[in-house]
């Protein structure tokens, strides 16, 4: 059964393994041989595990995300101050970030080849999404997704990269100064 402890233990070191060879390695020269080898376990283990690497990766970064991302509070833009709940939500996730900050940094390094920023992105256009859906946007939908995305993630990602220089309330703080204005600028249609 998969929740048996040899399993998770399996799951585990694989997982453990990759994550320690790609911090010294790109991802693309990275192989399921040379992760077995390390992780001292046969080719049938990984594979009831993973697909192959590719799913390996995914896995780390979807689970990542949905740790992060995935139980942020709901944002009801039509009862309350957007900036005061996402004030709250950018407090939850920065701090869930900076508690998984060697897995965020090292999923963001050159090493992983750029997988993880289009995985953030689409996460955060499903947030987003949910957020505008119903209401009147001044510009187009497609748009103002990738306007309140794109400006959110990035800014996240530069974070990370910069080895979070700022702290954990300064950097939501800053998040604060930038998305909301955005997000009320594209639900309220200007006259």
């Amino acid at each position: 059964m998969k929740t048996d402890a040899r399993y998770t233990k399996a799951d585990a070191a694989i997982r453990a393994t990759f994550l320690e060879i790609l911090a010294h390695k790109d991802f693309h020269k990275i192989s399921v041989q040379e992760i077995i080898k390390q992780a001292d376990i046969n080719r049938s283990t990984f594979y009831a595990h993973f697909l192959d690497k590719d799913d390996l990766m995914e896995t780390i970064q979807m689970d990542l995300l949905e740790e992060t991302m995935g139980s942020l509070p709901a944002l009801n833009i039509e009862n309350f101050d957007v900036a005061e709940i996402f004030q709250h939500r950018a407090d939850f996730l920065v701090q869930k970030l900076y508690e998984h900050r060697e897995l965020a940094a090292l999923l963001l390094s050159k090493h992983a080849e750029h997988s993880f920023e289009n995985r953030m992105v689409e996460q955060a256009k499903k947030a987003f999404f949910n957020t505008t859906e119903g209401h009147d946007l001044a510009i187009p939908s497609r748009y103002a997704l990738n306007i309140l995305t794109g400006t959110a993630t990035n800014m996240i990602i530069t974070w990370i990269r910069s080895d979070f220089q700022e702290s954990t309330e300064e950097f939501s703080a800053i998040l604060v100064k930038v998305v909301p204005p955005l997000l009320t600028k594209v639900i309220h249609a200007q006259d």
